[in-house]
């Protein structure tokens, strides 16, 4: 299934200009500055296309190179870096009841400045700002606006505190044990735990399913396709993301957006090389399965308790 006509207009109209800041981008920061517009991309685009007011929309998108940043200072410590990506998750808490899931990317892009051996951390933030900045202008002069739907304040604790403990754990011991891709793992763990209100079982399954596809095309990617094709590939990946947002289906949405964040550090763009061996994918076949049992877990808990009633607007 594809978006419609008109949502497909409005993310060529996106990704014209997204494509060629990635590209100015490169051509003035190196490949590390083309990492950082993505990820500014990726995580600003909630927040760009919420119908909510400038200041919430600002502090929202600030949110996104501050988990850079973060992310990069807390590279090589393990411990520290877990609890970066927790503290981030738990946002999402206080946050879900107003915003819904907007800040679900954010612990991804700290989780991904953890792990891609970059050392400069306010390079990684100024050019995760720009692509913040970005998105966000592109989608005001578009008028490009998706109602909040806010996830209500049971429903987004439940979720945010398994999802910091899952995703925290799981960037810490990889880190402890050399594992430089295991920020897979709390991109899986993230967008599968991203709680939606009144979501179905079949809806729940999907979009749990499309998070692990999306993981499983982009290991298919890094491991076929050259770092050319690649890139060329985590733009039409990012089209078909900003094609779903604009029409309003999250679960396609993150289908999509997974091979972009997955492959903006595994591309080998950031100067790491790819290393794609056994036990690297062994432990991002674990979190998927972790994932979707997490998951199912926390929708049949949902289903049993119902959620509280949403505060804020």
């Amino acid at each position: 299934m594809l978006p419609s006509r008109q949502a497909l207009r409005v993310a060529a109209v996106l990704g014209l200009p997204v494509a060629g800041g990635v590209a100015v981008s490169a051509w003035l920061g190196g490949p590390a500055a083309a990492v950082g517009v993505l990820l500014g991309v990726a995580g600003g685009l909630q927040p760009a296309v919420l119908d909510v007011a400038r200041p919430t929309r600002a502090g929202l998108a600030v949110l996104v190179p501050l988990g850079a940043w973060l992310g990069v200072t807390a590279a090589g410590h393990p411990v520290a870096a877990g609890v970066v990506v927790a503290a981030l998750t738990l946002l999402q808490w206080p946050a879900g009841p107003r915003v819904g899931g907007a800040l679900a990317f954010v612990p991804v892009v700290a989780a991904l400045g953890a792990s891609i051996g970059l050392s400069d951390a306010g390079r990684l933030a100024l050019w995760t700002g720009v692509g913040v900045a970005l998105i966000v202008a592109l989608a005001a002069a578009l008028h490009v606006k998706v109602p909040v739907t806010p996830v209500p304040e049971a429903l987004a604790r439940r979720h945010a505190l398994v999802a910091a403990v899952a995703s925290g754990l799981a960037l810490a011991l990889c880190l402890e044990n050399g594992v430089t891709h295991g920020y897979w793992l709390v991109v899986t763990l993230a967008l599968v735990l991203r709680p939606i209100p009144g979501e179905t079982s079949s809806s729940a399954r999907d979009r749990t399913l499309g998070t692990v596809a999306g993981a499983a095309v982009a290991i298919a990617a890094v491991l076929l396709l050259p770092t050319v094709l690649v890139g060329v590939f985590v733009l039409g990946c990012l089209l078909l993301t900003l094609a779903w947002a604009a029409s309003q289906d999250v679960r396609r949405q993150t289908l999509w957006s997974t091979p972009v964040v997955i492959l903006a550090g595994s591309s080998g763009v950031a100067g790491s090389s790819v290393d794609l061996a056994a036990e690297r994918l062994l432990y991002v076949a674990a979190a998927a399965v972790l994932a979707v049992l997490l998951a199912l877990l926390l929708h049949r808990w949902d289903a049993r308790e119902g959620p509280a009633p949403a505060s804020g607007g």
